[in-house]
């Protein structure tokens, strides 16, 4: 979930969380007569969205605290006849609806086959309680049918949406962000353009061409390439020459050098991070400054990461408390010791759900830094 989300972040500037409770996950409990499903205990069920897949209420500042929310999914048709037991397959009005670009854009994820797959498209809205619905409102579409509810709000928190967002660049003012992509796409289009130009000058007047008077037309079929042979050629002509094509100029030619140098600095790829040691920089100290600087640009979406999965914890940790009635297993590992069964209850939690994930957890860090900061506590007695 985490790798997906980040692809998310860093593709787009924003993504998110969505926190739900599934009434069929956990252990089962039996069959429902009415639905003729199984249903069980209920677990929350985590979601990765991107941000072409869920939208909040327009001109809020905080999109977490938003009054509702809106999630939207693409499924095949038939997968939604059966999720929501419809009596016939509903149209594929998710694909029926794109434009050119991304009817290409979907074929191409597809594999190229030109055969757009035919999608149904599934909006789920979610509102939170607030002085017009104090009860709040869930409610699954599809077309212009409510397949499922509204049902009432059914989450303990009355404060906040049930998701988390993440953003890799944040903009003053908008819940959406930005990405650093979005600075990098036109060197990487000018990089491109100048490769192809040199390319394409390469291709029309790279050959060399060998000049010879009208008159030696006739000893073209004697020549040969023998090494030190002797050529002839009629008195009183000028003697065959090559023509040079013409040469670039110099900043024609260091051009992509500097746009690539441009891209890395944008994204903070140098030496240190394809592996190689830069000039006079031998120790770790000195390489774990430079991989600092370099992670510069995903800084802030490691932090940003940390904080959204702790907040996701947080909810599920309100939701299991509100929701989880019965005893419960769980299997808790921790590092040194055998992993242990542990039975409980949401009341066993007595109201402490706050979790934090600290950014130390899933930042980079440079080894032999890690390993010159162990061996000088060594020589200072601190371990």
């Amino acid at each position: 979930l985490r790798e997906q989300i980040m692809w998310s972040v860093w593709k787009g500037g924003t993504a998110a969380i969505a926190v739900e409770w599934d009434t069929n996950a956990g252990t089962p409990l039996g069959v429902s007569e009415a639905t003729n499903r199984e249903f069980g205990t209920g677990d929350t069920v985590e979601t990765g969205l991107s941000i072409v897949e869920f939208a909040v209420e327009p001109g809020v500042r905080d999109g977490e605290k938003a009054t509702y929310w809106i999630k939207a999914i693409a499924l095949p048709p038939e997968d939604v006849q059966s999720t929501w037991d419809l009596p016939v397959a509903p149209a594929a009005d998710a694909t029926a609806g794109m434009s050119p670009t991304q009817a290409k854009l979907l074929a191409s994820s597809a594999g190229g086959s030109g055969v757009d797959p035919d999608l149904t498209l599934v909006l789920t809205y979610y509102e939170r309680p607030n002085p017009k619905n104090p009860e709040g409102k869930v409610m699954t579409v599809v077309g212009n049918e409510v397949v499922d509810g509204p049902k009432p709000w059914p989450f303990p928190f009355k404060d906040r949406l049930n998701i988390v967002l993440l953003r890799e660049s944040v903009v003053d003012g908008r819940w959406v962000g930005h990405t650093v992509l979005s600075k990098a796409r036109p060197v990487q289009v000018a990089y491109n353009a100048s490769w192809s130009s040199i390319i394409e000058h390469m291709k029309l007047a790279g050959n060399a061409r060998l000049m010879i008077p009208n008159s030696s037309i006739d000893m073209i079929d004697e020549l040969t390439d023998m090494p030190g042979e002797m050529v002839p050629y009629p008195d009183g002509t000028e003697k065959p020459a090559y023509l040079s094509p013409p040469q670039m100029p110099g900043w024609w030619i260091e051009q992509p050098k500097m746009l690539a140098e441009q891209l890395d600095d944008i994204l903070g790829v140098h030496d240190v991070s394809r592996g190689v040691t830069p000039a006079n920089v031998q120790s770790g100290v000195g390489l774990s400054i430079l991989s600092e600087n370099d992670n510069t640009p995903t800084g802030r979406l490691i932090q940003d990461t940390a904080r959204a999965f702790g907040l996701l914890a947080t909810l599920v940790l309100r939701i299991y408390v509100e929701k989880v009635k019965e005893t419960r297993k769980a299997v808790v590992s921790m590092p040194g010791y055998p992993p242990e069964t542990v039975q409980w209850t949401g009341k066993d939690l007595m109201g402490q759900t706050r979790a934090v994930v600290p950014t130390d957890a899933i930042a980079p860090r440079n080894r032999a830094a890690m390993m010159q900061f162990a061996q000088k506590a060594m020589e200072l007695g601190l371990i």
